[in-house]
């Protein structure tokens, strides 16, 4: 009896564990990853590998996934979720940052920012509360909100935004405002 019961303990130690499932594969629904292979094939999905073992485990001491190359909200103000993707084609690294959403009942992707050849590593993509933003180097004491070129310096944001930028350097927060897409440099 005991040597049966050493056995099957044996034979269970030897077993192989099953593969983790990616944290970013979690995050991506089946529909979503689809539409994505279907229209920008020659590029990869975010993967939890893409980035550095440390910046992962940063992530993860603070609550987040350790997937750094997904962002998932209501950017659209709709009531589905939105999929901001950090994609890349291999061999070259080049990165871009798409958004899924769904329309009408159809997935539809939009180019949110090309990266161009980037260190696919240390970027990250994140979602941003709503709340008040402004650039780093903004704003004096009446300063106006929107620059003399017409870009924005400072925002109040109702819904979530989407944070991208480059690990431990700069980011901007990119949000929707009736009807265009509004980029912020948040640090740099």
């Amino acid at each position: 009896m005991v040597a049966s019961f050493l056995a099957l303990a044996l034979l269970v130690a030897q077993e192989p564990s099953a593969p983790a499932v990616d944290a970013c594969a979690k995050l991506i629904p089946k529909a979503v990853q689809q539409v994505v292979a279907e229209h920008v094939g020659t590029y990869d999905l975010p993967r939890e590998s893409d980035n550095l073992p440390d910046d992962i485990r940063f992530d993860r001491s603070r609550g987040g996934t350790g997937c750094l190359g997904v962002a998932v909200g209501r950017f659209l103000g709709k009531p589905t979720n939105d999929y901001a993707l950090l994609v890349t084609a291999h061999p070259d690294e080049y990165v871009l940052l798409l958004l899924v959403t769904k329309s009408g009942g159809a997935w539809r992707i939009e180019l949110l920012h090309d990266m161009g050849k980037s260190t696919r590593n240390r970027l990250f993509v994140a979602t941003l509360p709503p709340g008040h933003y402004k650039e780093y180097d903004c704003c004096e004491p009446g300063e106006p909100r929107v620059a003399p070129d017409g870009s924005v310096r400072q925002f109040t944001s109702a819904r979530p935004g989407i944070g991208m930028g480059l690990i431990e350097a700069a980011e901007s927060g990119t949000f929707f405002f009736k009807g265009r897409w509004l980029t912020l440099a948040l640090s740099d």
